[in-house]
Order: C-alpha cells, then sequence, then structure tokens
C-alpha cells in the first residue's frame, strides 16, 4: 500500500498487489495556512487497509497539533506492523510507528516524542563548523545547532553529565539515556505535562532552564494548558513520559 499526504491534510491511500509507482492524485482546494505536512508513507507488515487508516490518521491528528515548520520537517513515515517492533523510531526526515498494541493515547504521545527527534535532528542543523562534543550516530553535532543549546544544560558529551546534574535534572528517567533522548523526552512533556513540567522548574534549576529553551526556542513563547493529568512527586522520576496520563480531547483541540 502506498499512501500520499497532499497538501489539504487528507490522506490517500492506492492499494494493489504491486507497487511499482506513485500515481498522480487529483489536488484539491486548500488553504496553505492549514498547511502541515506532506508525507511519503510506507507500511512494514501485514496490515488490513482499515488499520493502516486508523494509525496513519492518528498520526496525522498529532500532527495537526503540532507547529507547521516542525511537522514540515518530516518527510517520510513508516507504518509498522510488526509486534516485535519499537514503539517508535525517528531521526532527521523519518518516523517509525508501530501500530499496534497501543492505545490511541499511547500512540499519540509516541508519535509526540518521535517528533522530538526529527525536531532536533531534522529541523534544527547546524552547518559544518566546530563540533561540540556531541554524535549523533557518526554525525557530529556542530556549534551553531540550536539543540547544542539545550544539550548542554545536562551533558558534556553523549555518555557524560555537566557537573552538578542529577537523575532529578530531567524530566524522566528514560531522559536520562542520552542527549538526544532527553530533547525527545522533554519536548513530549513540555506538551502533554505542561503543568507538572512548571512545578518541576520551580524546584530545579536545569529544569527551570529546558522549559525556557523550549518555551523560547521552540514553541514561540506557547505554553500548554488543561492537558497534564499527571499526578507525580517533584521528588521522583517516572521511567517513560509516553505513558503517564493526560487529556486527549484537550489536546486534540489545540490549535497553532
Amino acid at each position: 500500500m502506498i499512501i500520499k499526504v497532499l497538501k489539504t491534510g487528507i490522506l490517500f491511500a492506492l492499494l494493489q498487489t504491486t507497487v511499482t509507482a506513485f500515481y498522480e492524485l487529483p489536488v484539491m482546494d486548500f488553504d496553505p495556512t492549514e498547511y502541515h505536512s506532506s508525507s511519503i508513507v510506507s507500511v512494514e507488515g501485514d496490515a488490513s487497509e482499515d488499520a493502516s487508516s486508523y494509525c496513519l490518521s492518528t498520526i496525522q491528528e498529532t500532527l495537526e497539533i503540532l507547529p507547521a515548520e516542525q511537522t514540515a520537517a518530516l518527510d517520510k513515515i513508516v507504518l509498522v506492523f510488526e509486534e516485535d517492533a519499537t514503539r517508535g523510531q525517528a531521526g532527521g526526515s523519518m518516523m517509525k510507528i508501530r501500530c499496534t498494541d497501543m492505545s490511541k493515547e499511547e500512540m499519540t504521545a509516541v508519535v509526540i516524542h518521535e517528533m522530538g527527534h526529527v525536531v532536533d535532528t531534522g529541523m534544527l542543523q547546524g552547518v559544518e563548523a566546530d563540533s561540540v562534543g556531541y554524535e549523533d550516530g557518526s554525525k557530529p553535532v556542530y556549534t551553531d545547532d540550536l539543540s547544542a543549546d539545550f544539550y548542554k544544560i545536562s551533558w558534556i558529551s553523549n555518555y557524560e553529565f555537566q557537573e552538578g546534574v542529577t537523575g532529578f535534572s530531567f524530566v524522566t528517567r528514560y531522559a536520562a539515556s542520552d542527549p538526544f533522548e532527553d530533547f525527545a523526552e522533554t519536548y513530549l512533556y513540555y506538551i502533554l505535562h505542561g503543568k507538572s513540567f512548571r512545578e518541576l522548574a520551580t524546584v530545579n534549576d536545569e529544569l527551570a532552564e529546558k522549559y525556557d529553551f523550549f518555551k523560547n526556542e521552540i514553541f514561540d513563547g506557547v505554553e500548554y494548558l488543561d492537558i497534564d493529568e499527571y499526578e507525580g512527586s517533584s521528588y521522583e522520576r517516572p521511567y517513560d513520559s509516553t505513558v503517564l496520563d493526560y487529556n486527549l480531547e484537550n489536546l486534540l483541540s489545540t490549535i497553532w
């Protein structure tokens, strides 16, 4: 199956036994201000048309509530129907989402986490100047990459914390894995758990810096309200922010 997303954000699917080329689809009238993404979508594994459509519509709904300049960095989406696959994977301009064994709430959160990676490694780019000690695989991060301003709050390198940084300097335990997971988890936490994040920022200087970074550099001053339903202590950290409680209906009513 090949699915093409036109500038309307409407999803079109073409089903055939062997697909050898993309077909031209009729272009509908659209409002350019509503443009969020134009991505090529593919499928891994066996899936019915209904299952693929449901998964893709969940992804599309999620992308629609994120800033257009961020989702425009996403060029390829892979729908994965393999039970042993990881829930999500992303980097550069590509995202893979497992479409099985997740609630809509969890899948939505996973998509946002993976979009954090796309923003980090796809949208925010430096030029080939001096590197700053972080590496995305074999690719160095350069001094003029805005992401580096976030990384250096907690990290000296991919594997070493700044002096004084502790587990409480991160929104989740998973965020402490490396600078890139720190960015993606914090991106998700800023959107889904803004109330909790603002409370954490009052008791931890590094988290206050991270909140201000996302508010001012990534979300243009916008703060998220009435979405967070996570009731956690300021003195403990959950492992993974994608499974924490939030209000999906309020999230999907967010307008950029």
